[in-house]
């Protein structure tokens, strides 16, 4: 699977949806987690492949610091929706792809 590349303008729109949806960059909170897993599920899904040392990259842009232990969960995270999306667009993958008939009891 290809790819798309983010552009300058694009990667400097992410470093501020990260920004606001991470209120508290010092300590991990559910809300700033949920909200940030919004922004990086649907970069992924939109054909983006973000992993962890662009995310950085970004996060070192900010003009916010964030916390060692904010930043190793977000980087976790990313590589988890980068390996998800690409998972779920994979056809070698669609037999663990569970599906309501299959969980009805």
């Amino acid at each position: 699977m290809t790819h798309k590349q983010l552009s300058q303008s694009q990667k400097e729109k992410l470093t501020e949806l990260l920004s606001k949806a991470v209120i508290n960059k010092q300590h991990e909170h559910p809300s700033d987690l949920q909200r940030a897993a919004l922004v990086l599920y649907d970069v992924n899904r939109l054909g983006y492949r973000l992993e962890d040392t662009e995310l950085n990259e970004l996060l070192n842009q900010s003009q916010y610091p964030y916390s060692d232990s904010v930043r190793e969960t977000l980087a976790n995270m990313t590589n988890a929706y980068a390996d998800l999306v690409t998972a779920m667009n994979d056809p070698e993958y669609s037999n663990f792809r569970i599906k309501e008939e299959d969980f009805k009891e």
